[in-house]
């Protein structure tokens, strides 16, 4: 064999060495809790062999130690598409979707692995976290029971209780979220400091030469003294849902229903009660709310809670990666729990520059107003309200947008139908959505400025708390005040009502006729 043939293969050999080197490195030093050192190894590591998923499980699980969670997300999400029947990556990205405040995301991961694993009980508890967050009390319990995490289950079910009358059925109180959430929330700061959380079984060699992969799910127990369960520290009413379709039909606009799956929670059962042991700070460590070898208070007095109430304030940085808002990866716009609206801007963005609250851009941004439009014509006036034209916004990569004042922001998706809405209510477009003016007349001579959108992407609407929907039907007329009504959608003519036509001679009603449904302000 000459020496041309040697140099490659000794090359490749090195190139190996070097990044078992790094590998073993960086699960050292994350091991000894040294995650800045490792994130530095790892990626030294993943630089030699980027498709490694033995690395890339390790450099994922240090990144979401560090608090970089998009990135931790962006990691597991490829593990998955390349081991789709793999248990523990589903479970990490759950975790990350958890501690970015999107439960639903968290929700459908997690409901995959229990249709595989129906007696996953991390899964199960995780899955209760995540019904928790989305304010499904119901189904948070049943979980819980379901993964025997019965202590959590009752407290739940002790939330709704004492010293107030039962809230909605499945929902919790405003109050009641606040306790769950300042309880993990400082379970989960003990563990950080603890060393306890989120840390890979690194005992033992994670490189093999059968190249097969076993990923450890962040805060898995590696001894038997730390087999503790714990909670991830949540943002409260963090989850981010995409834009429903302007098909679906609601009587409110604001309903965004969550995605149902085939996956049945079992019936709710109560356990017996148990003796509490509080932790040192007068209310259940994290391990307690989910072990059910620990227990709580089953009615604690007003001294305990009034103790769970003074909770100490977290720290700068806990306090800003509990409220981070993270862009959605699967849609293009999203709808955060916080009122606002999450774009990752592609091409034919445009938004009422007051809405917005923040964007991020590469080296430029250029603006230009959008016009209306009549009969495919442009006009001189410009497409908004006085004060807040609509703004195509180029070279714009991620958006954050606001509600205005008194109203609540609703993204919809549209898919080539036609939707029609007051102009004073489009705050924003994106994708292939084709918009030309229009007017509501309103009984007095004077007409409300409409527009008609259509086509296929995403609008955001401005819409009063208080707007729903109503239907109309063929052969049937609706009469509708001009000034409540905010749009429509489907076969629907509007036409100003004479005074001689309405009951009491009455002014300034519209009669909607045809088939689709109104948006009203109820207010």
């Amino acid at each position: 064999m000459g020496d041309d043939d040697v140099g490659p293969q000794s090359g490749r050999e090195v190139s190996a060495e070097d990044f078992l080197f790094h590998l073993y490195r960086g699960s050292e030093l994350l091991q000894d809790d040294r995650v800045h050192e490792a994130k530095q190894e790892l990626e030294n590591a993943l630089a030699l062999q980027p498709r490694d998923a033995k690395g890339q499980d390790l450099l994922a699980i240090v990144y979401f130690r560090l608090g970089l969670y998009p990135r931790a997300i962006a990691i597991y999400t490829e593990l998955i598409q390349a081991f789709p029947d793999a248990t523990t990556p589903r479970i990490n990205l759950a975790l990350c979707y958890l501690k970015t405040g999107q439960p639903s995301s968290a929700r459908a991961e997690l409901e995959h692995v229990i249709q595989r694993d129906p007696h996953h009980s991390r899964a199960w508890g995780y899955l209760g976290l995540a019904f928790q967050r989305l304010g499904d009390a119901e189904r948070a319990v049943a979980a819980f029971q379901a993964g025997g995490h019965h202590v959590m289950a009752r407290r739940l079910t002790e939330l709704s209780q004492p010293g107030a009358p039962p809230p909605a059925p499945g929902r919790l109180t405003s109050p009641e979220r606040e306790v769950v959430s300042r309880a993990a929330t400082e379970a989960f700061d003990e563990l950080e400091r603890g060393g306890a959380g989120f840390r890979a079984e690194l005992g033992q060699p994670r490189v093999s030469a059968s190249g097969t992969w076993a990923a450890v799910e962040p805060g898995r127990e590696h001894a038997a003294a730390d087999r503790k369960s714990f909670l991830p520290s949540l943002a409260p009413s963090d989850s981010l849902v995409p834009p429903p379709s302007f098909g679906a039909r609601s009587s409110d606009p604001g309903s965004i229903p969550l995605q149902t799956s085939p996956l049945q929670t079992p019936p709710l059962q109560t356990p017996p009660l148990q003796t509490p042991k509080p932790s040192a700070g007068g209310f259940p460590s994290a391990a307690s709310l989910l072990d059910g070898e620990t227990t709580i208070a089953s009615s604690p007095s007003s001294t305990a809670f009034d103790r769970r109430s003074c909770a100490p304030p977290p720290t700068a940085e806990s306090f800003a990666r509990n409220h981070l808002l993270v862009f959605p990866r699967d849609h293009s716009v999203g709808l955060h729990d916080s009122g606002c609206v999450l774009i990752r801007a592609g091409t034919g963005v445009a938004a009422r520059f007051d809405a917005v609250r923040a964007m991020s851009f590469g080296t430029s941004i250029a603006t230009r107003p959008l016009v209306k439009k009549t009969r495919g014509r442009d006009g001189e006036e410009p497409l908004g309200i006085a004060g807040a034209p609509i703004l195509a916004l180029d070279g714009v990569g991620e958006l954050v947008l606001g509600p205005p004042a008194g109203t609540k922001l609703f993204p919809i998706a549209l898919s080539n139908e036609t939707v029609t809405v007051r102009e004073s209510a489009l705050v924003a477009l994106d994708g292939d959505v084709v918009y030309e003016s229009a007017r509501l007349p309103n009984g007095d001579g004077d007409f409300i400025a409409m527009v008609n959108l259509r086509g296929t992407g995403t609008v955001t609407l401005a819409l009063p708390v208080g707007s729903a929907s109503l239907e109309v039907t063929e052969g049937r007329t609706l009469l509708v005040r001009a000034h409540a009504v905010l749009g429509w959608l489907g076969r629907v003519s509007a036409r100003a009502l004479a005074p001689s036509e309405s009951p009491t001679r009455a002014r300034g009603l519209v009669a909607m006729q045809g088939e689709g449904m109104v948006l009203v302000d109820g207010r």
